[in-house]
C-alpha cells in the first residue's frame, strides 16, 4: 500500500529546482501576503516599500525584542506614521 520494501534514492536538489519550476506567477495578483524579518533600518525600509505596493505584511519581530525592545518600539511607530499616512493619502 505505502510502497513497503521499496528502497528508492531521492535527489533533494532535483527535487527542489523542479518545485521552482512550477512556482506560480503572481503578477495579476492585487496584494501578496510576505513575512519578513524586522532587524535593522534596511529591513524597515523594505517594509514600508511593501506596504506602498499594498502587500500585506506578516512581522517578524522576535529578534528585536530579544536584542532590543526600544529600538523595536521605535521601528513600529515609524511604520505606523507611514501607514497613517498612507491611508490619508487614499481617501
Amino acid at each position: 500500500m505505502f510502497n513497503k520494501g521499496r528502497k528508492e534514492d531521492i535527489n533533494l536538489d532535483e527535487l527542489l529546482l523542479n518545485l521552482r519550476k512550477e512556482e506560480v506567477n503572481y503578477d495579476d495578483a492585487k496584494a501578496l501576503v510576505k513575512s519578513i524579518q524586522l532587524k535593522t533600518e534596511e529591513d524597515l525600509k523594505t517594509i514600508i516599500e511593501e506596504l506602498k505596493k499594498g502587500n500585506i505584511i506578516l512581522l517578524k519581530m522576535d529578534y528585536l525584542y530579544k536584542k532590543n525592545i526600544v529600538q523595536l518600539k521605535t521601528m513600529i511607530g515609524q511604520i505606523k506614521k507611514k501607514v497613517k499616512a498612507m491611508e490619508q493619502t487614499r481617501f
